[in-house]
């Protein structure tokens, strides 16, 4: 399980376009071409990983399957780059994340008959989230650009109604294994940062 420090600026394309350039101008590498990803989020029924996250306890936590389609349009499982089970932990110390690469067989399980989670039980697909992102690194620091946010609804929820991800909606995140980093300080200086969560950002509790 790997320790990290996140910071999300979400924003309009415009805003999010205007801070890429300033981070560019500042020394900014592109790390690796474009590519599209999605996840598939698993949730319990009363969908507590999405109440957790918009109340902002700790800890809270999202648990998704990653892969990388060779075409947005056309998601099809089986052309792909691989499937990864990835489990996100927000602690009061940090935010923790473990990566369990599992094979289509696997995927397929996950899909129809969920996983069991500790001391939520079992819990199943419940959104789908696609987009596509750009990697860079500056100073140590990791910058990741998503855009083109869209998503879909895996299954039906009672005390939540689901919403459409924007598509206009694009959010900046620097990562780092530095909390006190100065140059995150520097970079995000007069910005509105915000505790932002593609995934919780689906529902509006009814």
């Amino acid at each position: 399980m790997s320790f990290r420090f996140e910071l999300k600026l979400p924003g309009q394309k415009a805003e999010c376009n205007a801070l890429l350039v300033r981070l560019k101008s500042s020394g900014a590498q592109t790390l690796f071409p474009p590519r599209y990803i999605v996840s598939d989020y698993f949730d319990t029924n009363e969908l507590d990983f999405v109440r957790e996250s918009q109340e902002g306890s700790v800890p809270r936590r999202k648990v998704r399957v990653r892969y990388y389609p060779k075409d947005i349009n056309k998601l099809n499982p089986e052309d792909n780059e691989g499937f990864s089970l990835e489990i996100k932990v927000s602690s009061p110390e940090g935010r923790f994340k473990t990566v369990k690469k599992i094979s289509l067989t696997d995927f397929c399980s996950l899909q129809s008959k969920g996983m069991n989670y500790p001391e939520y039980g079992i819990i199943k697909p419940s959104v789908r989230i696609a987009y596509l992102r750009e990697y860079f690194m500056l100073d140590g620091v990791r910058l990741t650009y998503d855009t083109k946010i869209q998503s879909s609804r895996l299954r039906d929820y009672y005390k939540y109604r689901y919403v459409s991800a924007n598509a206009m909606r694009s959010v900046i995140e620097l990562k780092s294994q530095n909390a006190d980093s100065n140059l995150i300080s520097d970079l995000t200086s007069g910005l509105r940062l915000e505790r932002f969560s593609k995934y919780a950002d689906c529902f509006v509790r009814i």
